[in-house]
This record gives structure tokens, C-alpha cells and sequence, in this order.
């Protein structure tokens, strides 16, 4: 770190530091000079030093100073001081708006000079791309009470995020008021819709749920989008996997804040010699069906270690009894599987194990 420091004929000091780590030379280069013509512009027109150059700016300066003498006479008090401040002043005034655009003509000329200056491979790559980058769409949307990432391929999400709290499971929203539609933002070509659902064995299956959202009727039809609906197994969406759902919820008694992270796998199989992926697909829109789903949890509150939690369900009947805590997994495992990095600004050295801290126990009855 160092700074450059200027100071005018006021004796005002004006100090800028900089970072070297990391920093463009170049970029420095043209933020130095930017300032040092403004102020030096600004330093002679303060000085008068135009005086001893240029005797027509000197005559304007005496007829200035001519009339607000006169005008001085008829001013009392703070006004005259007022009258002789901005006197002195508008010199430099002047001098910075003058150095400024000069500055400006400066700094533009040497963008445009930069610009020559291109890594030849990004180069390169802009001729390839002549007609543009392909496109997914929007890489993250966001919805009132929760955000995903949307597989347009899949005609699924990725991933779903909510953050919960007590606050959002308590109002009047109700989901009979709900439909299920496509997500605005997702293009008509990449969406799934209702009717691919029909008659296909498989139930819509929230990702982020509708009972998450109980505080705001617009939060709850956003769950009803078909960026955040996977195709479901029956038993599964309506027993195991609700109750699970149901245990997040009641997580909001015991800490106060909880963040889920929700979403569909596509997982191997051994056959034979090698490993394979194999997944139906419904509607004339192939919507892929998930062989797993994944729920990664976090619970949070004050002065307690925060309790993290990864879980992997098959996409399948389960008992309704079955025991939570077999289909936990190391969150590496699941980043193995889903090709992310699941929530990378935590520092997972500081975490407990939220099975441990809360034995993750479910509900028997809805």
C-alpha cells in the first residue's frame, strides 16, 4: 500500500492511496495523471499565476474584483464576507471544472489506445462467437421467498435455496388458491407444463414447498412455478419426503434461522462391468425424472456453533417409518454427484453435525 498526496495553493492536502497487490499499473498510471492535471489546472488558476502570461485574463480579473468591491459597499456583516469567499473561490473553480475535462479528453483518448491491447485469445474468441454465446437463460432466478437455478435441458431446477424462518410459516396464504403454471422467466421452449405431468404416474414435486411460504400468498404461488417442480414419486412426495419437509419447518422453533438447499440427482447404477445413468422422461416436453432428491440443511443461533446437514432420498416409495438419519451423506459425496460447490462461503470447519445436535427425528403423523 502507498499514497500520493497533492497539495494546492489553499494548502488543502488531498491524499489517494493505492493497492499495489494485485493492482493494473496502468489504471494507476491514468488515476494519477487524471488528478494531476486537475489540480494543477486548478493550482494556477487559484495563483493567478495567468498574470504574468496572459494579460487579458489578468483584466478580467481586476474588472471581477472592481465589481464586487462596489457591490461590497452596499453589503454588510456576513454577507460581504460571504461575497469574498466565493470571490476567491471561483478561480479554482474554474481552474478543476477545466482540468476536469481536460482530464476526461485525457483518460478517453488513453481507453481508446488500451483497447489495441487485447489478449489475443479473448480476441480470438470474439470472432468465433460472431453471432453470440449460447444461452440458458438466466443463470439464478430469483423469486419472492426463494431462489434456483433452473436445467433447461431437464426441464428442472438444479437447485432450490430458501432461507426460513418462524415468521414465514405463520399467515394467510393458502394453496388452494395456488396453480401451477411456467415460470415467466424460463423460456417457453425450456419449460415443463402441466399437461406433462398428467396421467404419467409421477406427482409435481416441490422443490422449495408451499408450506414454507404461509406468510405471503405471491411467495406461495412462486413454489407453484414449474422452475421449482421435479416429477415426484406419490408415496414418496406425500409421506417420507413431506415429512422431512415438515422437519425443516419445525426446525424454526429451536434456532432461528434455517437455510435448506433442495433439488434432483441423476445417479448410476451398476450393470455388469460399468455404471449407468438411466432416467424416464415424461410429456411431450421429456421432463427428466430425478433417481434422487437431495436436501442439504443449516440451522443457525446465537452464540451455538452453526449444524449442517446433507441427505440423498431415492425418487421411490419409502416406508413411512423409516429412519431419517440412513440417508445422510458427506457433503462432498453430494458435491461429487451434483457437479457444484454447495454453499462455498461457509466455513465447514466451524460446523456441526445437525443430526448430532438435533437427531434429526421426523414426525409420525402430518
Amino acid at each position: 500500500m502507498f499514497s500520493v498526496s497533492i497539495i494546492n495553493s489553499r494548502g488543502w492536502r488531498f491524499t489517494y492511496k493505492f493497492e499495489t497487490l494485485g493492482c493494473d499499473e496502468s489504471a494507476f498510471i491514468l488515476f494519477f495523471l487524471y488528478w494531476l492535471v486537475v489540480f494543477f489546472w486548478g493550482h494556477i488558476e487559484s495563483c493567478a499565476f495567468s498574470r504574468y502570461f496572459s494579460g487579458a485574463i489578468h483584466s478580467l480579473k481586476m474588472t471581477s474584483q472592481k465589481r464586487w468591491s462596489a457591490h461590497s459597499l452596499t453589503t454588510r456583516g456576513v454577507g460581504q464576507s460571504k461575497i469574498w469567499m466565493a470571490e476567491q473561490q471561483r478561480p479554482f473553480a474554474r481552474g478543476f471544472v477545466c482540468g476536469l475535462l481536460v482530464a476526461l479528453a485525457v483518460a478517453c483518448a488513453y481507453l481508446l489506445f488500451m483497447q489495441e491491447e487485447v489478449d489475443p485469445l479473448v480476441k480470438r474468441g470474439a470472432e468465433i462467437l460472431k453471432y453470440g454465446v449460447p444461452e440458458r437463460g438466466p443463470a439464478v432466478h430469483y423469486l419472492h421467498n426463494h431462489v434456483l437455478a433452473y436445467d433447461s435441458a431437464k426441464r428442472t431446477p438444479l437447485w432450490v435455496a430458501e432461507h426460513i424462518k418462524s415468521k414465514h410459516l405463520q399467515g394467510p396464504a393458502d394453496r388452494k388458491h395456488s396453480k401451477f403454471k411456467p415460470d415467466p422467466s424460463v423460456d417457453p421452449m425450456f419449460t415443463a407444463y402441466d399437461r406433462d405431468y398428467r396421467r404419467s404416474g409421477w406427482s409435481r414435486g416441490h422443490m422449495a414447498p408451499a408450506g414454507d411460504n404461509k406468510f405471503s400468498q405471491e411467495a406461495m404461488d412462486d413454489t407453484f412455478f414449474f422452475s421449482n417442480i421435479v416429477p415426484h414419486d406419490i408415496d414418496n412426495n406425500s409421506g417420507f419426503w413431506n415429512r422431512l419437509e415438515m422437519y425443516c419447518r419445525d426446525l424454526t422453533s429451536r434456532f432461528e434461522d434455517v437455510y435448506v438447499l433442495t433439488g434432483p440427482l441423476y445417479l448410476p447404477t451398476q450393470e455388469g462391468q460399468q455404471k449407468v445413468v438411466k432416467y424416464p422422461v415424461i410429456g411431450e416436453n421429456e421432463v427428466a425424472v430425478p433417481t434422487h432428491l437431495y436436501k442439504v440443511v443449516i440451522a443457525e443461533r446465537t452464540d451455538t456453533p452453526i449444524s449442517m446437514g446433507a441427505f440423498i432420498v431415492p425418487n421411490q416409495q419409502i416406508g413411512y417409518y423409516q429412519n431419517f438419519t440412513i440417508f445422510q451423506v458427506p457433503i462432498e459425496d453430494l458435491e461429487k454427484s451434483s457437479g457444484f460447490k454447495v454453499y462455498p462461503h461457509l466455513d465447514r470447519s466451524k460446523t456441526k453435525n445437525l443430526c448430532e445436535v438435533d437427531l434429526c427425528k421426523l414426525r409420525n403423523r402430518k
